[in-house]
């Protein structure tokens, strides 16, 4: 079986895609060559998605790690190459990207955790919202995240998580305050 990396990088330039990504698995040199190929084209695409550069070059750069680290999923198959691949893994990570910022945008973080009535939640938009604090939520350090699932999403009163975290109540209170606080700061800076 013949080998990029044995080639020079300017006779590399001549090979097919799925031959440049199969043999950077072993030189992550030649994964450059595909990089300078689609980065501007992958930017113009998210861009038309996300109408937005800063969001945009953040996909494009989480989409090219994506690509490299599934180099060894990647199987050619007649009518499905590289470039397809690739740009199914562009456009999935730009409406991710998307769906994401919208939802937190729309986000009242003071009220989000109030309970839903039974219709709500089995509204598509209710579990879509549980699923963005949720990671919100991963993004906090453990002990606030903890409270914040205990009383809002696992909906236990104060006095019940007081005893659960060997606290008083009253510090429960304070600190569930702490944490929502904590809760905004994360979501503006992650979303």
């Amino acid at each position: 079986m013949f080998f990029l990396s044995n080639k020079k990088e300017e006779e590399v330039i001549n090979f097919k895609d799925e031959e440049v990504l199969k043999d950077s698995i072993n030189n992550p040199k030649l994964f450059s060559l595909l990089v300078s190929k689609y980065e501007k084209v992958f930017l113009r695409r998210s861009m038309k998605i996300l109408k937005n550069k800063e969001d945009a070059e953040d996909v494009v750069q989480e989409v090219f790690i994506k690509i490299y680290k599934n180099a060894e999923k990647f199987k050619e198959q007649e009518g499905a190459y590289f470039k397809s691949w690739a740009f199914r893994i562009l456009t999935n990570t730009c409406f991710s990207k998307y769906r994401d910022r919208e939802v937190t945008a729309s986000l009242d973080i003071e009220n989000a955790f109030e309970p839903v009535s039974p219709a709500e939640k089995f509204n598509s938009d209710s579990w879509l919202l549980k699923d963005s604090l949720n990671r919100l939520l991963n993004l906090l350090p453990s002990s606030l995240s903890k409270l914040l699932r205990l009383h809002y999403l696992e909906e236990k009163p104060q006095k019940e998580i007081a005893n659960i975290l060997g606290i008083t109540p009253e510090a429960v209170r304070v600190r569930i305050h702490r944490a929502k606080k904590e809760l905004i700061k994360v979501s503006q800076n992650n979303f």
